[in-house]
């Protein structure tokens, strides 16, 4: 990159990935005008927003684009009406949950490539736990800008989408690429929950949510009850156990 390229992409190489990215320096040569392009390009203009690095948030998930798609749905689902939340807590001046929040929309945000979501909700933070002073209005202002951004994703997220589908609540097997990510989002998690109880209920809310891991949904809803309740030495203990099952699916 420091020589002048400009995109770099890893062996093996995944054809959505190259498609995208050629689409997003020569445009696409077939145009046409029926809704199924229309969709595609929303999408390509999604992929392409400074609000979301899509290529970062796919190399995190093994380029599994649909798996993104749940756990950006799963953000939505928990933090979509956040800005008429953050308006009342900082009118009942509810400080301490603020903060959490904007913590786990931080952590969050960062992790699933809405680096700019992820930016204002660390500035808030950052301003609560230093200064007395009220919020400044340009930076609330930033931030539900920002995160604004989420009706116009979950459009994306919801495109293709029919009643055939399988819903969250259905359950499916999960591939191996999905058993890869969900072992090393445990093996992550463990560490998070001794430290950061907030991220990690987070963290496993987005798993409960995601399409792609309803296999074990019933024993990451029953982590998150321990974790929500305290009982922290069961919440390490059934994920480590979890853990176990899942490497010997593998």
């Amino acid at each position: 990159m420091e020589n002048g390229l400009d995109e770099h992409i890893s062996k093996p190489i995944d054809p959505e990935t190259l498609s995208r990215i050629i689409i997003r320096f020569c445009g696409d040569r077939h145009p046409n005008k029926n809704s199924a392009h229309s969709e595609k390009m929303h999408g390509e203009v999604i992929m392409q927003s400074e609000n979301l690095d899509l290529d970062e948030a796919l190399v995190r998930l093994g380029g599994r684009e649909e798996l993104l798609k749940s756990l950006l749905a799963g953000f939505i689902s928990q933090f979509g009406n956040i800005s008429s939340e953050l308006d009342i807590m900082i009118e009942q001046q509810e400080n301490v949950e603020l903060c959490q929040k904007m913590h786990a929309i931080k952590g969050s945000g960062g992790n699933l490539g809405l680096r700019k979501i992820s930016q204002s909700a660390a500035a808030i933070e950052e301003h609560l736990k230093t200064c007395d002073a009220s919020i400044p209005k340009t930076m609330i202002d930033d931030f539900k800008n920002n995160i604004a951004y989420l009706d116009e994703l979950q459009k994306w997220i919801d495109q293709g989408q029919t009643s055939d589908e399988p819903t969250i609540q259905e359950t499916q097997a999960s591939t191996p690429t999905d058993l890869i990510f969900l072992a090393e989002q445990l093996n992550g998690l463990t560490i998070t929950i001794k430290k950061d109880i907030p991220t990690a209920q987070n963290t496993l809310q987005q798993l409960i949510d995601s399409k792609e891991l309803t296999e074990f949904g019933l024993v990451l809803k029953a982590i998150k009850r321990h974790l929500d309740n305290f009982d922290i030495d069961v919440a390490i203990s059934k994920t480590y156990a979890l853990t176990k099952d899942i490497k010997s699916k593998m």
